[in-house]
């Protein structure tokens, strides 16, 4: 590789990603870039419900969010913080490399909610190679009942 080459480099230790990315001649050495969003991506930050509030609409379709490994290893998910007036259809799973998979979200109608609400819920993703928390994002859900 010449000196005028683009120059990428990228590490894994334990549970993070050092990333180096530079034109050449120790370039890099000053762009350096750390960080739990090279394990898995999430394809949204908010997930938003209309429900109609009549008998034949209960439970409505589901809105859904897909978790992506983008790692090396073989992890675990899990969703925390989920209120009892949403359902999911899975709480907790494994996904391999490369893997994407996807989780359903609807209103229950339990309970009157007025107007409609909203929760934070997290996923937490785990490396099991490095046995460590490799991040947590959280996800906005908010019901509107109409």
């Amino acid at each position: 590789m010449g000196i005028g080459h683009a120059l990428s480099v990228m590490w894994r230790v334990g549970a993070l990603t050092l990333a180096f990315a530079g034109a050449g001649c120790g370039d890099f050495q000053n762009h350096p870039v750390i960080s739990d969003k090279d394990f898995f991506l999430v394809d949204k930050t908010e997930i938003n419900i209309t429900h109609k509030n009549d008998s034949t609409s209960c439970p409505g379709p589901p809105e859904t969010l897909a978790i992506t490994n983008i790692g090396y290893n073989p992890m675990q998910w899990d969703l925390t913080g989920v209120p009892g007036w949403l359902d999911v259809d899975r709480l907790t799973g494994t996904f391999d490399p490369q893997v994407r998979v996807t989780i359903n979200f609807r209103y229950n109608c339990s309970g009157p909610i007025r107007g409609g609400a909203s929760a934070r819920v997290f996923v937490t993703v785990v490396d099991f190679a490095a046995g460590e928390v490799v991040g947590t994002r959280p996800i906005t859900v908010r019901v509107a009942v109409e």
